[in-house]
């Protein structure tokens, strides 16, 4: 429970830093990935959930950095930052590749 609350208390931490500088500091992004892991340590996740997370970390990450080179060639610069690619890899380590389908819009 305390895992979970400090992890909260890096999403509102990243959200004001977001509103306020437009920026979401690395170390910020360390936090919450590393509290998502070891939430997925204490919380006896079964083997298989380690894949997912390192999977959802590389699609999740290489989704917004892909998407940031897309826009960047379209337009001559960026729609995000490198910041927003490292938080939804952040993000991925709580939710792993299943729950990515979660922080994307829905195609319908």
């Amino acid at each position: 429970m305390i895992v979970v609350a400090a992890g909260a208390l890096c999403l509102v931490a990243l959200s004001i830093c977001d509103l306020r500088q437009r920026r979401l500091p690395t170390w910020l992004n360390i936090c919450l990935a590393t509290l998502g892991l070891v939430y997925l340590l204490i919380a006896d996740a079964p083997t298989p959930a380690l894949v997912d997370v390192a999977i959802g970390l590389v699609v999740g990450a290489g989704i917004f950095l892909l998407i940031r080179m897309i826009y960047f060639r379209a337009r001559g610069h960026h729609a995000l930052g490198l910041g927003d690619a490292k938080f939804m890899g952040a993000a991925t380590c709580w939710v792993g590749a299943s729950g990515l389908r979660l922080p994307l819009p829905d195609p319908e």
